[in-house]
């Protein structure tokens, strides 16, 4: 690994430990703004990953799929042939949800590293009295 050397615990990028990435170690060294400013970016990437899983295509996919199941449904048409809602289920929900699957392992991870780390420094702020 070369001339490398670590002053702190070293974690994984990819598979976790995050918070070390934002330097949330060193909280006490930072002032009130510098806090709130790191507060204020953790909760933009938030909305961004929340916003990457609610609105893409594959949730269109499935909203319609869903809706029109419903339609199918209430208005008696599913009844007229019996392939009518499985075919609806299949290529309405369950593809686009098998499709889906990968964005969510990928966003929802970020979206629960955000909130924690969001946890974190509301709590050190709470402990600083500086809320």
């Amino acid at each position: 690994m070369g001339n490398q050397s670590f002053n702190g615990e070293v974690g994984q990028v990819a598979g976790g430990n995050i918070i070390n990435n934002f330097d949330m170690d060193g909280l006490a060294d930072k002032s009130r703004e510098e806090v709130a400013q790191l507060l204020i970016e953790l909760r933009e990437r938030l909305a961004d990953a929340r916003k990457r899983i609610f609105f893409n295509p594959l949730t269109g996919w499935m909203t319609f799929g869903a809706v029109t199941f419903l339609i199918e449904l209430f208005s008696g048409i599913a009844f007229t042939h019996h392939l009518v809602i499985p075919a609806t289920m299949l290529f309405g929900v369950l593809v686009p949800y098998i499709l889906f699957l990968p964005k969510q392992r990928k966003y929802g991870r970020l979206v629960y590293t955000y909130r924690e780390c969001i946890d974190y420094v509301e709590i050190f702020q709470h402990r600083r009295g500086w809320n």
